[in-house]
């Protein structure tokens, strides 16, 4: 699955990344070494390309982690069995580890293209592996706060919506949603403190955009679910029928909690 999704990766931006080579050398986005002339698709070496984790298999509808083998697909995981239900659904194809986890901490401090097509295509290649049971009719990007946005430059959920709206026809809105408030970092939080730093923090801007919809969110990371749970319950409120989440990868061994 892994080595397909990269392929057809690549050969989407086959064309683009003929016309850079002339321009600049090509180099691996994870170790820096130059690429071979002979992959003109290609985004990163082959030893990175093998270092890459494992995709996860027989993902949870609802949580995103593998099921237990022989467990019902049409039925909640049993880590997942009683969780509230403002997120239906969630795809996040990889643990935040290796190369995956150090293009995803790249792309949070410096805005590069390449880097956040090829992590959004990975999520793409996922989901057409996987798809959604609904049909999503956006896709918006978790928002950061615009003081926060300003001071970085860009939105690194952004760079990877983009890659994930046209895989699942789907339509790109990076306005609709909003964070109100400036909220401090989750890092070193537990889980009811994540939960109550990010409530009341967004806002979707026009509710007859959503509802009777499904929507997707999108971002790079996650963790126990606050950040996204917080913002599908906004999005509910105002009408969307439905709410799955998109990212790169989870992170931490109670990743499944509490969305």
């Amino acid at each position: 699955m892994r080595s397909e999704l990269l392929g057809r990766l690549g050969r989407l931006l086959a064309p683009a990344v003929r016309l850079g080579d002339l321009l600049l050398p090509r180099v691996c986005l994870v170790c820096g070494r130059g690429l071979a002339p002979a992959r003109p698709d290609a985004l990163l070496c082959r030893d990175c390309r093998r270092a890459l984790p494992a995709a996860v298999v027989r993902p949870c509808r609802w949580c995103g982690q593998s099921r237990p083998p022989g467990h019902d697909p049409s039925r909640r995981c049993p880590r997942c069995e009683d969780r509230p239900p403002h997120v239906r659904e969630v795809r996040a194809p990889f643990p935040y580890q290796g190369p995956v986890g150090e293009l995803i901490r790249r792309l949070k401090f410096k805005p590069e293209p390449a880097l956040g097509r090829l992590l959004g295509g990975l999520v793409a290649g996922a989901l057409r592996e996987a798809p959604f049971g609904a049909s999503p009719a956006l896709v918006l990007p978790v928002p950061l706060h615009p003081r926060r946005r300003r001071a970085r430059g860009f939105n690194q959920a952004a760079l990877i919506a983009r890659a994930i709206a046209p895989a699942i026809g789907a339509r790109l809105d990076c306005r609709l949603l909003q964070r109100t408030r400036n909220t401090p970092s989750q890092i070193g939080r537990g889980v009811a403190a994540r939960r109550e730093n990010v409530r009341g923090a967004f806002r979707c801007r026009r509710a007859v955009a959503v509802r009777g919809r499904a929507v997707v969110l999108a971002d790079d990371v996650l963790t126990t679910g606050a950040t996204v749970a917080e913002a599908a319950r906004v999005l509910r409120r105002c009408g969307a029928v439905w709410v799955g989440v998109a990212v790169v990868a989870r992170a931490g061994p109670d990743a499944a909690v509490p969305i």
